[in-house]
């Protein structure tokens, strides 16, 4: 039937699409990528995600994870591949440490996975998923314009995933970064990742691609509390108040620009549900920096 397929991969963010990705390498299966589409109300958290990527952890499982993606990022650069590619470093002021990083832009990467498995036969479509079923050896997937059965399904929803697996045992947090209006250039292009100790928490600072424009990102962490509302939160004026511009001179007279925020998951290695091997529910936190890797091997258990 037409609206069978082998493999029905539900949702475009990074999880999902370099999952379709790594099966469009490999594998000759009828696939359908489902994605709602950008509808620009935040759901799709990677679209403003900072972007960075390190491979230096305390774990090994993230090292892997991390460094492995990457390397795929380094050698698409390579190839030319657009993903407003930067090279820097982490500096961690209370560590007294220094690691090699690189910061890229999630939507492009994304983007990439997405052209690229559908010029290999993926079939794409711009539809909201509304349920799914069980039947005797498939799933059916009903969405706002349509059914379709896969004999295996991954939902890769990010935080939406939990409306559709109940049992999975995800927590949430709300980030946010402030984009200033600083103007970056010169030597100032290859300012570091900062991350520095303020107050009860910690302080991020760094340089990110925009378009051709670079520009000075700011973050926090356990300095100020963020609300749970679905909503944009500036207090970057709080931050100076607490006076992070005595710690950081140059941001004095900047003015917030754009502010990029929305919700993730707390975890920052997959979770990764499943009951019968034909119905996968996948998420992490800052799935950006991971991807590669989770997309390959999720790619793996579905082939």
């Amino acid at each position: 039937m037409e609206n069978n397929y082998d493999i029905i991969i539900v949702g475009g963010g990074p999880i999902g699409a370099s999952t379709a990705y790594f099966l469009s390498q490999k594998t000759d299966k009828k696939i359908l990528l489902l994605e709602r589409g950008n509808k620009d109300d935040h759901v799709r958290t990677f679209e403003y995600a900072g972007g960075s990527i390190r491979w230096w952890w305390e774990t090994e499982e993230k090292i892997k994870m991390t460094k492995a993606t990457a390397d795929f990022i380094k050698q698409k650069n390579s190839e030319g591949v657009d993903l407003s590619y930067h090279k820097d470093s982490y500096v961690f002021l209370n560590r007294g440490i220094q690691i090699p990083s690189i910061n890229i832009s999630g939507k492009k990467l994304a983007d990439y996975f997405l052209k690229s498995s559908e010029d290999k036969g993926v079939e794409y479509k711009e539809e909201e998923l509304k349920a799914i079923k069980k039947e005797s050896n498939s799933y059916m997937i009903t969405t706002d314009k349509g059914e379709y059965v896969g004999k295996k399904v991954l939902l890769a929803l990010g935080t939406k995933t939990k409306d559709f697996v109940p049992a999975l045992p995800i927590e949430t947090e709300k980030r946010v970064l402030f984009v200033l209006d600083r103007e970056v250039k010169g030597e100032m292009v290859s300012f570091p990742h900062v991350v520095m100790p303020f107050q009860k928490g910690i302080v991020f600072l760094f340089v990110k691609k925009f378009g051709s424009e670079y520009k000075i990102v700011v973050g926090q962490e356990d300095v100020i509390e963020h609300n749970d509302r679905w909503e944009e939160e500036d207090y970057f004026g709080k931050l100076m108040e607490l006076g992070l511009g005595d710690h950081v001179p140059f941001l004095k007279d900047a003015k917030v620009e754009k502010i990029l925020w929305g919700f993730d998951m707390k975890h920052k290695t997959p979770l990764i549900y499943t009951e019968d091997e034909m119905l996968y529910a996948v998420t992490c936190g800052s799935a950006i920096r991971s991807c590669a890797y989770i997309g390959e091997q999720i790619a793996k258990k579905l082939d």
